[in-house]
C-alpha cells in the first residue's frame, strides 16, 4: 500500500497501526503481527510517504462482537451476565476505540485539515492515539447493569486458559498501555466528539439482551 502511494504521488495516506510491544516492554512480551506492525511504520518514514498514524485501543465492539467469543456471557440466571475479560483485573483502566462512531471521523478531521500547513506539521509529528475513554472492567459491568437493570460482574479470565496470542496480547495489556491523554488532545482540537461506553451500551447492548430475551 505504501508503494502503491509512492508511486501514484498519494498526497496522504492514513494508516492504522500499533506501537511495537517488544519496544514498549524491553522484550518481555512479543507478538510478530504487532511487530510487523511497528515495522511498516519504519518503512513509512523511510521512503517518506505523507502519512497520519494512528494507534488504536481495544475495541468497544468486542463487548458483543469479538472474533474468538462474545464478552457478554449469559449466565444460569436470566437476570445475571458476566463480562468475560481476559487476564487484566478488572481496577486496570483500558483504552478504548468506539470503532464504528469514532473511528470514521478522526479520519475525516484529518482530510479536512490536511492543506493547512500548520494542521499538516502537527498530524505528521507523531503517531496519534485514536482512543475514545478508558474504563476499568469494574467500570463496564457498573455500566452494562446501570443501564440495563441487569446484575453484570466483570470476570477476568484466567491467563493459562487463553490461547496464544490472545494471551500474550492481553497480559501487555493488563501491564503496559498509552501514556497519552485519550482522547488526545490533538483529536479534540480536530472538533472530533468522542462517544462513551454508556452510549454503545445504550445503543448496542440494550437491544442485544432484550433480542436475547424475546428468543428464549
Amino acid at each position: 500500500m505504501v508503494d502503491a502511494c509512492l508511486a501514484n504521488q498519494v498526497p496522504l495516506f492514513v494508516w492504522s497501526s500499533l506501537p511495537s510491544m517488544k519496544e514498549m516492554t524491553g522484550g518481555k512480551y512479543d507478538i510478530p503481527s504487532l511487530e510487523d506492525k511497528a515495522a511498516v511504520d519504519e518503512y513509512i518514514k523511510g521512503v517518506g510517504q505523507p502519512t497520519v498514524t494512528f494507534y488504536t485501543g481495544a475495541f468497544t465492539e468486542n463487548l458483543l462482537e469479538h472474533r474468538v467469543g462474545r464478552q457478554l456471557v449469559r449466565t444460569s440466571s436470566p437476570q445475571k451476565w458476566d463480562i468475560h475479560y481476559p487476564i487484566v483485573p478488572s481496577n486496570i483502566p483500558q483504552p478504548m476505540t468506539y470503532v464504528a462512531k469514532d473511528l470514521g471521523p478522526a479520519v475525516l478531521a484529518v482530510i479536512d485539515h490536511w492543506e493547512d500547513d500548520a494542521w499538516k506539521e502537527r498530524l505528521l509529528k507523531e503517531p496519534i492515539v485514536l482512543c475514545s475513554y478508558t474504563i476499568t472492567g469494574a467500570e463496564m459491568a457498573d455500566t452494562v447493569s446501570k443501564v440495563t437493570g441487569k446484575d453484570v460482574k466483570y470476570v477476568a479470565v484466567p491467563a493459562d486458559l487463553i490461547r496464544e496470542p490472545v494471551k500474550t496480547l492481553f497480559s501487555f495489556f493488563s501491564e503496559y498501555w498509552y501514556p497519552q491523554e485519550i482522547p488526545e488532545r490533538i483529536l479534540k482540537d480536530l472538533g472530533v466528539s468522542f462517544h462513551s461506553f454508556e452510549d454503545y451500551v445504550r445503543e448496542e447492548v440494550v437491544p442485544f439482551l432484550h433480542g436475547e430475551e424475546t428468543s428464549n
